[in-house]
């Protein structure tokens, strides 16, 4: 379900990793999730969840939250970890 938090995601997600020189393959091995979802993540195809951002993140060497980075303010940050959290995104 594309949204503007899966769209960020997938943004930075694609950003990161190629700055971290990965493929999706060898950066879902790392953060040990499937690849298909990797690929799904960068593409706003996903439902986010906080655990698997916190492997993505984890295999980067970042915090959660730069995954988060162009949201405008860091409570619009809060409110999407709180989505995440309560499963219940639109």
């Amino acid at each position: 379900m594309e949204t503007l938090y899966s769209k960020i995601v997938a943004q930075n997600t694609l950003k990161l990793r190629k700055e971290a020189g990965l493929s999706q393959f060898a950066l879902a091995i790392e953060a040990g999730i499937d690849p298909k979802t990797l690929n799904a993540i960068e593409h706003a195809n996903a439902n986010l969840e906080l655990s698997t951002l916190e492997k993505i993140s984890k295999a980067l060497g970042i915090s959660v939250e730069l995954l988060f980075d162009g949201l405008e303010d860091p409570l619009s940050k809060l409110d999407s970890l709180i989505c995440l959290l309560s499963e219940n995104c639109e």
